[in-house]
């Protein structure tokens, strides 16, 4: 109940999945993950969630996008994570994948975004978001 959800989330998220991109959670919640993609209606908006639970060093080691890129059979340089902790950042670096840092120009990142807004355009979607 103390989450807000990102303006433009869910858009984001229904032009990825039009444009058959793989849509994944790696988060370092462990049982309360269900609780928050059904409370903000995004059960069916991923295709994989990997919690720290679910593997034996969470973030910030690379094991949750290792997860989610050997499933997929996906390459590095196939992904892009977003994230806004020092965590996430680091968990990019290790996995070799591209990371953009959303609401956290701190982190060191190859790109910046400030809304779901400029996600898209980072990612070069078309579809108004």
């Amino acid at each position: 109940p103390h989450m807000k959800m990102a303006p433009g989330l869910k858009q984001l998220l229904d032009t990825l999945s039009a444009g058959n991109y793989i849509r994944g959670v790696a988060t370092n919640r462990t049982d309360t993950m269900a609780t928050v993609l059904q409370a903000n209606g995004l059960e069916a908006s991923f295709d994989m969630v990997v919690t720290a639970a679910d593997v034996a060093r969470p973030k910030p080691e690379p094991d949750q996008l290792l997860a989610i890129l050997t499933r997929f059979g996906l390459k590095p340089d196939e992904m892009v994570f977003i994230g806004d902790s020092i965590y996430d950042a680091k968990a990019a670096a290790r996995a070799g994948v591209f990371f953009i840092a959303f609401g956290n120009p701190s982190l060191e990142a190859d790109f910046q975004a400030g809304s779901m807004a400029d996600v898209g355009g980072i990612l070069k979607l078309d579809g108004g978001i």
